[in-house]
């Protein structure tokens, strides 16, 4: 029950400290969103690029994964080359994480 939603992995990438491109692990990745204020945006704030800070493939090495404002959750204008611009976006959905764990044995 309840509304289906697509959280950013990008997001987990550039901020998160729990895995890159080349694999993770849940449990961190939950510890961070539970211990982040602002928890995890929603995908539409942050589209998954495929770029974590190590990644030097394809585009990678020519995009900004550090963690900032404007790559938590940004909107933009238009493209560059027709003088659009990318801002960050102070309030914006997201999910939070109030405790998780492992789950051991038979299920009832």
């Amino acid at each position: 029950q309840g509304v289906d939603i697509n959280l950013s992995v990008q997001h987990v990438l550039n901020c998160g400290n729990a895995g890159s491109c080349h694999g993770g692990d849940a449990g961190p990745t939950y510890q961070w969103i539970k211990g982040n204020p602002d928890g995890l945006v929603f995908d539409t704030c942050n589209n998954y690029l495929a770029c974590s800070a190590e990644s030097t493939e394809g585009f990678c090495g020519h995009v900004d994964t550090t963690c900032k404002k404007e790559n938590v959750c940004r909107t933009c204008s238009t493209f560059t080359a027709k003088g659009g611009f990318c801002v960050d976006i102070d309030y914006f959905p997201n999910a939070t994480v109030a405790e998780h764990g492992e789950v051991q044995g038979e299920a009832r």
